[in-house]
């Protein structure tokens, strides 16, 4: 359930981004913003919750650091496709194809199994991504 109401968000989130860039919004001041009030929203909810947002230990740092420079990355990429794509839907096709890179990721890094369901799942995918290129 929390994956669709998720996907609702998002959505609505990835269509706003482009009603951004039409009003003039640069991709940069649209991350910034998002990320502000993501992070404030997410301070006062775990201040609230008693949740502890600081992680201990030494390694777990270097996974944060990588995610956060991944994720401001990848999110200038997304929102950079999603404000110059005559359809933000044709540049989420190809950016939500990233389950292609995740499962074969999680093949090789962290032991899970690719059936032959899961490589169906993965031609059926790219297929689906080439299709809407046409």
């Amino acid at each position: 359930m929390l994956a669709i109401f998720g996907m609702l968000f998002l959505g609505g989130c990835f269509l706003l981004f482009k009603v951004a860039g039409n009003l003039g919004a640069n991709s940069y001041a649209i991350i910034f913003f998002e990320f502000v009030i993501a992070s404030a929203i997410i301070l006062v909810y775990s201040f609230y919750a008693k949740i502890n947002i600081i992680p201990t230990g030494n390694a777990i740092w270097y996974v944060l650091i990588a995610i956060g420079i991944l994720g401001a990355i990848g999110n200038i990429m997304v929102t950079k496709s999603i404000i110059t794509a005559p359809n933000p839907g044709y540049a989420l096709a190809i950016i939500n194809a990233n389950v292609l890179v995740v499962t074969i990721g999680a093949v090789l890094l962290l032991g899970s199994e690719l059936t032959v369901i899961k490589l169906t799942g993965i031609i059926f995918i790219l297929i689906g991504v080439i299709i809407l290129g046409f």
